[in-house]
């Protein structure tokens, strides 16, 4: 399991997204914890990592 942190400025804009959007992110951002590589996800290109 990971710890995932959301900086203060992350944590603000996020605030300010309107429902259902906000939980849905909320939630796609903290089960990052439990699986930092869900199906689906691509490795982002020119940086290693």
């Amino acid at each position: 399991m990971y710890k995932v942190r959301v900086e203060r400025k992350a944590q603000k804009k996020l605030a300010k997204i309107p429902e259902p959007y906000y939980s849905n992110i909320k939630t796609a951002i903290l089960d990052l914890g439990n699986d930092p590589r869900p199906k689906g996800c691509k490795k982002l290109k020119g940086r290693d990592g």
